[in-house]
This record gives structure tokens, sequence and C-alpha cells, in this order.
């Protein structure tokens, strides 16, 4: 795949990948598992979603570097950050767009968001660049394990939804729904884009 065309799915991927999420978020039927655990923090601690994305990230690309006993990604980080302030981006637009009688139709929203979280992580990996941190050391503990991507995003998710139900962020039947969704659309997209692009 030519260099530009893996740009474009770096990007388009994460950009998906952080609408996704807020959306997951502004349901307000719990978001996904991780993002519920960015939320909880941010409520808790304070900073942004997508400033705990990033921060995150840097722990979790030290965590890699010791795993695989090699030179840290810093790269990545790239990946955490346009996350990050995508996120942040499409929560704004959506506090200021997202008119209240919308959130009737917050089932719909919650369902596209997950769709969406899966489509953006397919996409974004296809590309072969750098992932995102937490989506790095999914991948190699997947390589570890010897199992496949779909199921370490699920156990990932467990994980990550525990976490976030413990520190009180917004975990309900949403959370749940991604849990065990998000991994199986992530592994529906990967075939699609795979037959298609190569």
């Amino acid at each position: 795949m030519p260099l530009r065309h893996r740009f474009l799915f770096f990007f388009m991927g994460l950009m998906i990948l952080s609408l996704g999420l807020s959306l997951t978020i502004v349901a307000d039927k719990g978001a996904s598992p991780y993002t519920a655990f960015l939320v909880g923090l941010s409520q808790t601690i304070g900073l942004t979603v997508g400033s705990w994305e990033f921060l995150l990230g840097v722990m979790f690309v030290l965590i890699c570097s010791l795993i695989k006993k090699s030179k840290a990604d810093y790269f990545s980080l790239i990946t955490a950050f346009i996350t990050g302030l995508g996120t942040d981006m499409w929560l704004l637009i959506f506090s200021y767009c997202l008119h209240p009688d919308f959130l009737n139709v917050e089932i719909l929203l919650l369902f596209l968001g997950i769709i969406l979280t899966g489509l953006g992580i397919a996409t974004y990996i296809k590309a072969n660049f750098s992932p995102i941190p937490v989506d790095g050391l999914m991948l190699i503990i997947m390589d570890r394990l010897k199992i496949k991507i779909s199921t370490a995003k699920t156990l990932f998710n467990v994980i990550f939804g525990t976490i976030a139900f413990l520190i009180g962020g917004p975990v309900s039947v949403g959370t749940v729904l991604a849990m065990f969704l998000v991994g199986p659309f992530i592994g529906i997209f990967s075939k699609m884009i795979e037959k298609k692009f190569g």
C-alpha cells in the first residue's frame, strides 16, 4: 500500500475511532469500557478525556517497552495525541450542536458509537503505523497468548470496564454491550478492509 494511502487510513481511522468513543459518551447509556475509565479519571481528578488518553498513553508505551525489552515506541504517542485531541474535539462539537431532543435516540447513538469504534480501530491498524498505546499493549498480549484480536479486545474491555466501575466512571448497559461487541466488529471490519484493499 502506498505511503499516502497508509497515512489516509491512519488519520481517517483515528478520527472515526474518536467519533465512536465520543458518541458512546454523549449517548449517556454507559461509555465504552476504556473510555468510561478515562471519563472516570476526568470526573474524579480533572483534565479532559483526551488529556487522560495521552497521559495514560505515555505509561502504556513504557509498559510495552518493558515487556518487549526494546526501545519505547514514541511514535505511538502521536497516535494517542491525535485520538485524545479528536475525542475532545467531537465532544466539544456535540456540546454545541447536539440538541437535547436528539438524546431521545441515545440507544441509536450508542450502537452507532460502538460500530464506529470497531471500524476506526480496524481502519487505523490497517495503516500499520504505531497503534494507540493501549492497543499496542493489547496486540502484544494477543501475540503472547496466541489469541484473536477480537478476543484480546474483549479481554481488555472487561478489565477496563471493571476498573471504570470501581472509580465511578459512566458504566451502564452500553459499557457491557461495548465490552462484547467492539471486538467482533473489529474482526468483521478488518476482514472487509483486507478483502477490499489487500
